[in-house]
């Protein structure tokens, strides 16, 4: 984490990991659509809630370790709400207090009354869920105040009050809320009505989630007419109370359960997929339009495939189903392709091709704003990272480049590893045209003694391009985003960070995943995981150094050296959006994408507990070498069952709908481990190890002979 601190420490066989500065989650957090690599792809909203406060699927031990998600925020932004804020109660009564905290991933509360850390006989208990009792006699009427504190920064609290009043004097009675309980699909609507002894009453409405942002919860206005958001906020309901506005009665609840449905998708989609066609490497990048009924409207897209060609998409249509996944039928001016997706939140997709004809890709899709489509809304210093990770054509490449507003790439660094060798530092400058005021579409050209490459890219917002190389030798794709403010040196370049890395080397394709720790003075240690062409090293402890030249305090170029299990590691990496870097390996393997900053949680099988969308991409050894990809969505029990479904396309071989099951388990280094499995033989048994990037977000590798993968999961609901 750039400008952090952290440490972690092993309790109980629990690991906590404890970081000084969180990122702010941005609901847009967004890495490029690098598929195969997981680690360049956009983040959802929630980690940008897990990241929102200091900016998953399976993720390699937390001790090793999200977030993202939705947390990461600065303490500045967490927000405090209590909900009812008044109630009057004589002795031995109850009523129901929820607090919703915004801001971070970390949406725990403690409850005191008077400051008393879950009250007393005097003041009245409140238990860990909200639930006060008054205390058993009360002779005389008296106010008593209940505080929720935010667990992620205890200067943040919210407050009500309690009138106690002697027996005879407090109401008995509630309010009635109408429907109790109803279920509504994403941008559904539901009017409630309030009632006291069947009788209308004038009520304050309020609604209340687990969501880190207030507006996840969707809206209710003073007639009781509640919309629902476009996508179900965290745990997958919302609560709504009607507090009576002379505090007749005692307020009155009622749970909505919000499910996906079309209207989640609703808006304008930038996309990044790679993979393979055949034996020849692919990628594409574009953007494409829904209109929330189910129907694509249109866009545009640009496809590496042994050369580099531009497609209209002319419409389409699309379903997405209550689980949040989904299938898409896109036509185009030079057929129709269809895939499979699902849905993290309304800010963010993965999707997998799903015919024959398109090869097999993976990526993301983000939801891009239209307004900032201007060459003037690309300026300043941006890091970039871009990689083909099909061993025939593999290559990896990062940098960073100031842009100027105005079309000039004024200077900037990159390092480029291929067949060829690795080359490092090499100066950079170039030139971009204005984006499509439509599309978000425009090239980006970079010239450095690599020669001289064009991209395509297309404008998520100003802070985040999707990039294509426009090559006929490779399909190499990416992003590039905006970079925190320097200068950058060893002492704020440092925190915890997880990765997992997707590439090659002489030997075959390879994956690495990792757990480093910068300590801010030069040294780094840490925990990693690789598969070299079904050849596993696991759990191996890394030792080693990194530097930042007098040279480079201005685009934060690093160098780290790692050495263990035999081996020596040279890595390069530039510090990122939401506090991440963006690495590639320089040594013999070719590989690049994002090490992202972690946060703080407790690692343990509840923690972990939740619905996630899951995208992975690897080489697989079973069922003769291809590239396989896949998305779908992963169910973590919150004890140590696994469930899900996923929609595979094994090297051209459809399987959609492919029920996985098995187990995860936490060791007592905090450790994260899982096994899946599913009942066709096509995907066979997989051992994963995870690396938490927060409570929502985490990467996996997978840690057998059967293939080569890396994946990513986020948080749903």
């Amino acid at each position: 984490m750039i400008l952090g601190s952290s440490q972690f420490s092993c309790h109980g066989g629990e690991v906590q990991l404890r970081i000084s500065h969180l990122k702010s989650i941005l609901t847009n957090k967004l890495f490029g659509g690098f598929s195969g690599v997981c680690g360049s792809q956009p983040i959802s909203a929630r980690r940008r809630i897990a990241i929102a406060a200091t900016t998953a699927l399976l993720i390699v031990s937390a001790v090793s370790l999200i977030g993202c998600g939705g947390g990461n925020s600065s303490s500045n932004s967490i927000t405090v709400t209590i909900t009812p804020t008044t109630a009057t109660l004589s002795a031995s009564q109850t009523t129901s207090f929820t607090a919703a905290v915004a801001g971070t991933s970390n949406t725990a509360v403690t409850w005191s009354v008077n400051g008393t850390l879950g009250g007393n006989d005097t003041y009245g208990t409140i238990s860990a869920s909200g639930l006060y009792t008054a205390p058993a006699t009360v002779t005389t009427t008296v106010t008593e105040t209940i505080t929720a504190t935010s667990e992620a920064d205890t200067t943040k609290t919210a407050t009500a009050s309690v009138t106690l009043t002697p027996n005879g004097t407090a109401t008995s009675q509630y309010v009635t809320v109408s429907p109790s309980s109803v279920i509504l699909p994403s941008g559904g609507q539901q009017t409630f009505a309030a009632s006291v002894n069947s009788a209308p009453v004038a009520v304050t409405w309020q609604i209340s989630c687990k969501a880190a942002f207030s507006t996840d919860c969707g809206t209710i206005n003073s007639s009781g007419v509640y919309n629902a958001p476009l996508a179900p906020p965290p745990g997958g309901t919302v609560t709504v109370s009607a507090t009576t506005t002379n505090n007749s009665a005692n307020p009155g609840f009622a749970t909505i359960s919000i499910q996906y449905s079309n209207a989640s998708l609703d808006g304008q989609f930038a996309f990044a997929f790679s993979g393979e066609s055949g034996t020849v490497p692919i990628a594409a990048v574009g953007t494409i339009s829904m209109d929330g009924t189910g129907v694509i409207t249109g866009g545009s897209e640009d496809i590496a495939n042994g050369g580099v060609s531009t497609t209209t998409i002319t419409g389409g249509s699309y379903h997405l189903g209550t689980d949040g996944r989904g299938t898409a039928t896109i036509q185009t001016s030079t057929g129709t392709s269809t895939w499979q997706f699902v849905v993290e939140s309304h800010n963010r997709l993965f999707a997998v091709t799903s015919d024959t004809t398109s090869g097999t890709m993976g990526g993301a899709l983000d939801l891009q704003d239209p307004t900032q489509f201007s060459i003037n809304a690309i300026t300043g210093n941006y890091a970039f990272v871009l990689s083909s990770p099909v061993p025939s054509a593999a290559l990896a490449q990062v940098g960073a480049i100031t842009a100027d507003g105005a079309g000039n790439i004024t200077s900037g660094t990159q390092d480029v590893n291929s067949s060829a060798g690795p080359q490092v530092a090499l100066a950079v400058t170039g030139s971009y045209i204005a984006p499509s005021s439509t599309t978000g579409r425009g090239t980006l050209t970079l010239t450095s003694s690599f020669g001289t490459q064009t991209f395509t890219y297309y404008m998520v917002n100003g802070t985040t391009l999707k990039l294509l190389e426009q090559s006929a030798a490779r399909a190499s794709s990416g992003e590039m985003t905006s970079q925190p403010i320097g200068p950058f040196s060893v002492a704020n370049v440092k925190g915890r960070f997880a990765t997992a890395l997707l590439g090659s080397n002489a030997s075959g394709p390879a994956t690495l995943g990792a757990q480093l720790s910068l300590d801010g003075a030069g040294a780094v240690t840490g925990t990693a995981d690789s598969n070299l062409n079904g050849n596993i090293l696991n759990n191996v402890a890394l030792t080693g150094t990194y530097s930042i030249a007098s040279t480079d305090t201005t685009t934060g170029r690093t160098q780290l050296t790692l050495t263990g299990g035999g081996k020596t590691y040279t890595f390069v990496a530039y510090p990122a959006a939401n506090q991440d870097l963006y690495l590639e390996e320089t040594d013999t393997t070719i590989a690049a994408g994002t090490a992202y900053a972690q946060t703080t949680f407790v690692v343990n099988g509840a923690s972990l507990g939740g619905s996630f969308a899951t995208s992975l991409s690897g080489i697989s050894f079973v069922n003769g070498s291809g590239f396989e990809a896949g998305s779908g969505q992963l169910v973590l029990n919150g004890g140590s069952a696994v469930t899900g479904t996923l929609d595979l396309n094994l090297n051209n071989v459809l399987a959609p709908s492919t029920a996985v099951s098995g187990s995860y388990l936490v060791d007592q280094t905090g450790r994260v481990t899982m096994s899946v499995g599913t009942a066709s033989s096509l995907f066979s048994t997989s051992t994963l190890v995870i690396y938490p990037i927060d409570q929502t977000h985490f990467l996996f590798v997978e840690a057998d002979s059967n293939r080569v993968l890396t994946g990513l999961a986020e948080g749903q609901f």
